[in-house]
């Protein structure tokens, strides 16, 4: 199945949050960044509040998406070869997804910032969170047991952030999969 121009338009939306931030995020600025003629994303969007709450969505689904993948995979190695295997494909794809997906890390935090300060957002940055977090409680009850306390889950989620945060300022290399495995296992073991 082909991406839509909806989909398109979202993904160029997404990619311009991430390289110029969320004022960047205008109907003009959508349809150029989409490389489309004038008044496309106005088409789908008439205003800016539904293209940032589609935008939004588009970001949840795509975080869902790349969750999905990541869980049936990690679930397979951890079945045939064990934990230690398991965690080390955890840490690898985790590393993986800061380099290759970057713009998903960073309009993320780009809309959790300005939800914090923006009531018409409130919403946006919960979902957010829990999208990011959701393949990270999959993980912990698997690697540390059914039950796990989910606050263990928080916390290697926040550290992952913290780890990939100067990656995607630009004020640091992208986290190294030994140092992803330093953090979580200090928290799962």
């Amino acid at each position: 199945m082909g991406t839509t121009r909806r989909e398109i338009i979202l993904d160029a939306a997404l990619s311009l949050v991430a390289r110029e931030g969320l004022g960047a995020l205008t109907h003009r600025g959508t349809d150029a960044a989409a490389d489309l003629p004038p008044g496309s994303t106005s088409y789908y969007f008439r205003r800016k509040a539904d293209l940032l709450q589609a935008l939004i969505d588009r970001l949840a689904e795509r975080l869902q998406a790349e969750s999905e993948v990541l869980k049936a995979a990690f679930t397979t190695i951890l079945t045939e070869q064990g934990r230690d295997p398991a965690f080390a494909f955890v840490a690898d794809e985790l590393v993986v997804c800061a380099r290759e997906d970057r713009d998903l890390l960073i309009a993320r935090l780009e809309i959790m910032l300005a939800a914090s300060r923006d009531p018409a957002l409130s919403g946006a940055s919960e979902r957010l969170a829990q999208a990011a977090m959701r393949p990270m409680l999959f993980f912990v009850d698997l690697l540390a047991g059914q039950g796990a306390d989910p606050a263990r889950a928080m916390a290697c989620a926040a550290l992952l952030d913290g780890l990939m945060l100067p990656y995607a300022t630009g004020h640091g290399a992208p986290p190294t999969a030994a140092q992803v495995r330093a953090a979580c296992s200090a928290l799962l073991d």
